[in-house]
């Protein structure tokens, strides 16, 4: 059978022929996929411009504005300093006294090798000054070998060498004397001699000055009024 001719469609009537462009539904449906796919790209662009963006950008309603820092308000608690005391230097060791330079100087007892029988004294005193000057001669039995002579001073100064003899007047019989000095702990004086000295009697003189004394102690100035004229003694 022949093929079925389809007429053109003419409008006819009042109004003039109507021209215009006409979409069928697979046209539409493709149009509202490639919209779709468009929006979609666009959004994921912007996003992906966005986050590269983000250190100096923020997105806000789809508007970029520039980011800003935002300074944290909340105060930072306070941190006390601890004062620490001072620093001490090293504490320094406690001194101790110096051992004496020979054994018997540290006992507070004179030795028993020597005991004194007799004393002999001169004196130089000087009233204005209320110093006195003297001699000292003591007369000692030895009764034990030795060679250390040791007698209690206090208050005064040994100015010379002590001399050592076993004559009363130091004519004859001297004895060599090694060295002397003081030991203050004890109030002691000390005499060393060059050898021991053997078993018997000697005398040992000492030169000396000192002050005279303030508290009625040793040799010391004391005055009084005399009850016969009131006079100051």
């Amino acid at each position: 059978m022949p093929e079925k001719q389809i007429p053109d469609v003419q409008y006819k009537g009042d109004k003039e022929e109507r021209n215009g462009c006409f979409l069928t539904y697979t046209q539409i449906a493709i149009a509202v996929v490639v919209v779709i796919i468009i929006t979609v790209a666009v959004g994921l662009i912007a996003g992906l411009t966005g986050q590269a963006g983000s250190g100096g950008q923020s997105s806000t309603s789809g508007t970029t504005v520039p980011a800003t820092t935002v300074m944290s308000t909340t105060q930072q608690p306070t941190t006390k300093a601890t004062v620490k005391p001072p620093t001490q230097g090293p504490t320094a060791a406690p001194t101790t006294a110096a051992p004496p330079p020979y054994p018997q100087l540290a006992n507070i007892r004179l030795p028993t090798t020597i005991k004194p029988s007799e004393y002999y004294f001169e004196l130089d005193i000087d009233m204005t000054a209320l110093t006195f000057t003297g001699s000292n001669v003591i007369q000692f039995q030895v009764t034990t070998p030795t060679n250390l002579i040791i007698v209690h001073v206090d208050g005064i100064t040994v100015t010379s060498t002590p001399q050592v003899s076993t004559d009363r007047y130091f004519n004859t019989g001297m004895q060599t004397v090694n060295t002397h000095g003081t030991y203050t702990k004890n109030s002691y004086h000390y005499t060393v001699m060059a050898s021991n000295l053997a078993a018997g009697t000697y005398y040992i003189k000492y030169l000396y000055s000192a002050k005279l004394a303030s508290d009625l102690n040793g040799l010391y100035k004391y005055q009084y009024t005399r009850a016969a004229d009131r006079a100051t003694v």
